[in-house]
């Protein structure tokens, strides 16, 4: 192999990287254009109809369940002054068991409802802020 031709191929290798960015680099502006369409205003999750719609449902139904609650724990008092082994004590326990087990799956739905508006309202401002 010549020395010419071998550093021509140096050469080649060099700048190969340089050209690869200038690519890089001139292909950018294309792709930033398209973020640069108008974005929909950010709307606050309190000030959400649909949002704090959702939201009232789940506190209409754990007010319902809660109504349960008070009640069943109210007749297993009542239960449980007649006779503790009693089989209508024993069901009363079961029931506020699932009650409580009910409960729970609500609030842990409400949070789920909560959590991800909370991260849908955060990628969306942080994309806005990327955007301009």
């Amino acid at each position: 192999m010549s020395q010419k031709s071998h550093s021509s191929s140096n050469t080649f290798k060099l700048m190969l990287p340089v050209m690869l960015l200038v690519l890089v680099a001139a292909t950018l502006p294309g792709c930033s254009g398209c973020s640069r369409e108008k974005s929909q205003p950010i709307l606050d999750r309190m000030e959400d109809p649909a949002y704090n719609a959702e939201l009232k449902v789940q506190l209409g139904a754990q007010r319902e369940i809660a109504k349960r609650l008070n009640k069943v724990q109210s007749d297993l008092v009542a239960a449980r002054a007649e006779n503790p082994e009693s089989e209508k004590t024993k069901a009363l326990e079961k029931q506020l068991i699932d009650i409580y087990t009910e409960l729970e799956k609500n609030r842990i739905q409400s949070m789920s409802i909560i959590r991800s508006r909370i991260q849908q309202e955060s990628e969306d401002r942080a994309a806005a802020k990327r955007s301009k």
